[in-house]
């Protein structure tokens, strides 16, 4: 399903690993995140972006205003979209912040990012 969604859309990309640096810079600039990873729990809301998580896998653990839950049809996962997709959705800060991290993490995520 993944590899059919690249090879029909030129924009979009698959990599195995791209380690903690290049990860994090991709975060940094992505419109939103998609998906049932922990990494959308834990390190989006540093990068103030907007996550759409698909079904129960991350159910029960605190999440940040960033973090859509949705079912796991297309309708709910499309829906759950802020504006839709390949919509450009600003970049909110969470209301409650980075709820599982001390607020220092967002400063050693940026040095991570950038380097300095």
């Amino acid at each position: 399903m993944l590899k059919e969604f690249v090879a029909g859309h030129p924009q979009a990309r698959m990599a195995d690993n791209l380690g903690t640096q290049g990860y994090f810079n991709l975060m940094s600039k992505a419109a939103a995140m998609v998906g049932n990873s922990s990494s959308g729990i834990i390190e989006a809301p540093s990068f103030q972006l907007p996550v759409v998580n698909i079904g129960t896998r991350q159910e029960g653990r605190v999440k940040a205003a960033n973090v859509i839950d949705v079912g796991y049809s297309r309708e709910e996962v499309l829906g759950g979209y802020p504006k839709g997709p390949g919509s450009s959705v600003p970049r909110q800060p969470p209301r409650h912040g980075q709820p599982l991290r001390p607020r220092q993490c967002r400063e050693d995520y940026r040095r991570a990012v950038v380097g300095r």
